[in-house]
């Protein structure tokens, strides 16, 4: 089997760290918003995308959307802005 690519993921403010490490800790999200935070943080922990679905628990390639959706947006500077 070859092995996947490695996906790289934009550096995070210091503030989306925060975010992401409050929302990992989080235990009242909903379960699919946990996994959604624990993708990412698996794959900023340099891990293939395929190898953090099926440690999730979750489909390879709503996990490959996920990494997209963060790649392209700004959600963790405008959650971490909201939170102050």
């Amino acid at each position: 089997m070859t092995q996947a690519a490695t996906v790289r993921l934009r550096s995070l403010t210091r503030g989306g760290q925060t975010t992401l490490g409050a929302r990992l800790r989080q235990v009242s999200l909903p379960a699919r918003l946990r996994r959604r935070y624990r993708v990412i943080a698996e794959v900023r922990a340099e891990r293939s995308v395929p190898e953090t679905a099926s440690r999730a628990g979750i489909n390879v390639t709503s996990a490959y959307l996920w990494v997209h959706r963060l790649k392209t947006s700004c959600a963790f500077v405008i959650a971490s802005s909201a939170a102050r």
